[in-house]
């Protein structure tokens, strides 16, 4: 057996420890970073039934289009069905007086969730990986939160699937 085939019943393995069986519809969150690239890229290695969603907060201006297109030109180079939205974090960070990386994820999360349920799709697909899950587990150190809080970021969370993890 090659590495690559290997790695593809691996992932195979891991998403359906998520809970995603063959044929079922996801949406794949893709910023266009590498973490979230190579998820799609697995997807469609595997031959998963995925579409991609795509969030542009136009907050890094040229870096923030340039993802954009990066991901557009991905999925139709593939042949991979792509959402593209354009959310306002700065203005929802003012409104309620979050942080503005908080406001963008209840905003991507919000949107994640409403497109998941128009396409009729059954998870939410997101890249997070082992050193996002260590950084989510020193953030709430630092925050001082409870001992029972400091649980991360589960595999499965209703919805949302984190094969990486």
């Amino acid at each position: 057996m090659n590495l690559q085939h290997h790695y593809k019943i691996r992932f195979q393995n891991d998403l359906s420890g998520c809970g995603v069986t063959d044929g079922e519809l996801v949406i794949v969150a893709c910023s266009g970073g590498v973490d979230s690239m190579c998820l799609v890229n697995a997807m469609l290695k595997i031959g998963a039934r995925f579409e991609v969603a795509h969030v542009n907060f136009k907050l890094r201006g040229a870096d923030s289009e340039a993802d954009s297109e990066s991901v557009m030109s991905w999925c139709e180079e593939n042949g991979v069905v792509c959402h593209v939205k354009h959310l306002p974090a700065g203005k929802e960070a003012e409104q309620k007086g979050n942080g503005i990386q908080e406001a963008a994820r209840r905003l991507r999360y919000a949107w994640f969730e409403q497109l998941r349920v128009e396409q009729g799709a059954s998870f939410i697909a997101v890249a997070h990986h082992l050193k996002d899950q260590t950084e989510t587990l020193l953030i709430n150190l630092l925050r001082g939160v409870s001992p029972s809080s400091l649980g991360a970021m589960a595999p499965r969370n209703v919805n949302t699937v984190r094969p990486f993890l």
